[in-house]
C-alpha cells in the first residue's frame, strides 16, 4: 500500500479540503491560489499513474483510491463554484451525481465478490491457444462431424 503512487493519491485527497478553504474564505487572490492547488492536484493525478505503470506498482488500493480522489477533487471544485455563484446548482448536481454513479458501478464491477469461486481460481489466458480459420468448421474428409475452431470434433 505505501508506495509513491499511493502517497501521491493520498496527497491529492488531502489537497481537497485545502482547496475548499482557500476558495470559500477571504484569502487574498483566492482564485489564483485555488487554481494553483487544483493544478498541483491534477499534476499528482498524472504523476501517480505514470509512476505506477513504469515501476509496476499498480495496487488494488491505488486502483480504488485514485478514482475516489479524482471525484472528491472535482466535486469539491464544482460545489465551491456553486457556493461562489459561478455555476448553477442543477448542473453541478447532474455532473457530480453522474461521476459518483459511474465510479460506484466501476468499483462494483471490479469487486472480487462479483466473481464466482471458479472464476477467481481459473487462470486467464493472455491469447487464444488455437487459430481460427475458415477450414476449422468444415467437415474432415470422410466425416460428417463439424470441427471446433480449435480442431477437436464436435459431437
Amino acid at each position: 500500500m505505501w508506495n509513491i503512487p499511493n502517497m501521491l493519491t493520498l496527497f491529492r485527497i488531502f489537497l481537497v479540503p485545502l482547496l475548499v478553504v482557500v476558495l470559500l474564505t477571504e484569502v487574498p487572490d483566492k482564485e489564483y491560489w485555488g487554481l494553483g492547488i487544483f493544478l498541483l492536484a491534477a499534476l499528482t493525478d498524472a504523476l501517480d499513474g505514470i509512476i505506477a505503470r513504469r515501476t509496476d506498482r499498480i495496487t488494488t488500493t491505488g486502483a480504488m483510491l485514485d478514482p475516489i480522489a479524482d471525484k472528491l477533487l472535482m466535486s469539491a471544485a464544482f460545489i465551491s463554484l456553486v457556493e461562489l455563484q459561478q455555476a448553477p446548482a442543477w448542473m453541478v448536481t447532474l455532473i457530480v451525481g453522474r461521476e459518483f454513479a459511474v465510479t460506484a458501478l466501476r468499483l462494483i464491477a471490479l469487486s472480487p465478490s462479483r466473481q464466482t469461486g471458479s472464476e477467481r481460481r481459473r487462470p486467464q489466458l493472455k491469447s487464444s491457444p488455437c487459430r481460427f480459420s475458415s477450414s476449422a468448421s468444415t467437415p474432415i474428409s470422410g466425416t460428417s462431424s463439424p470441427r471446433s475452431p480449435c480442431g477437436s470434433q464436435l459431437h
